[in-house]
């Protein structure tokens, strides 16, 4: 399929109520798990109905709001949809096109994610569990992990070179002539 054929189909997509519709099934049930959640405890249930809840909300309750959403949606309007979306992943990611800007917020992402996991290991290591019930700082330092994984895919593939290279024994350092001489 060329570009001019996918441009044609994306011309003939007609976004009718079902297409929203089966948008926002899409949608909700990518965040079903955290609306549950938070209603769940807003509404302060008991601890058997909250359970029962949020276990619906983690496993099935998705796959039956996607299902839906498939349904309604249609097949073209589906494929669509997961194309503007893979697209839209490509153009976010850009894995070897990564600018100044974004290089410094993924090296500031993986600093401030190992000092989070310091802080909480060492300054508030009692509150990560406190009776049998795993406290706020093990919820914070597992935030912090997931910040620092993230991390290495905002600074992209020329970072993993460095990073492989310090593992390299013969690995050298070429320094780019910036015009500054030395005193």
């Amino acid at each position: 399929m060329n570009a001019a054929t996918d441009a044609g189909q994306q011309l003939e997509i007609k976004k009718t109520w079902r297409y929203y519709l089966g948008l926002i099934l899409f949608v909700l049930s990518m965040v079903l798990p955290l609306i549950v959640t938070t209603v769940a405890n807003l509404l302060r249930l008991s601890p058997a109905i909250s359970t029962a809840l949020i276990g619906v909300s983690l496993a099935g309750g998705p796959e039956v709001l996607l299902i839906a959403a498939a349904a309604v949606m249609g097949k073209e309007n589906l494929d669509h949809l997961f194309s503007s979306l893979g697209r839209w992943a490509k153009d976010l990611i850009k894995w070897d096109q990564v600018s100044a800007a974004r290089y410094r917020v993924g090296v500031w992402m993986m600093v401030f994610s190992v000092l989070i996991s310091v802080a909480t290991y060492y300054i508030f290591a009692k509150d990560l569990v406190v009776g049998d019930q795993l406290g706020w700082a093990y919820y914070v330092t597992t935030g912090g992990d997931i910040l620092f994984t993230i991390s290495f895919f905002v600074l992209g593939s020329e970072f993993w070179a460095k990073l492989q290279a310090l593992f390299q024994y013969n690995a050298r350092l070429v320094a780019e002539n910036s015009g500054h001489t030395g005193d």
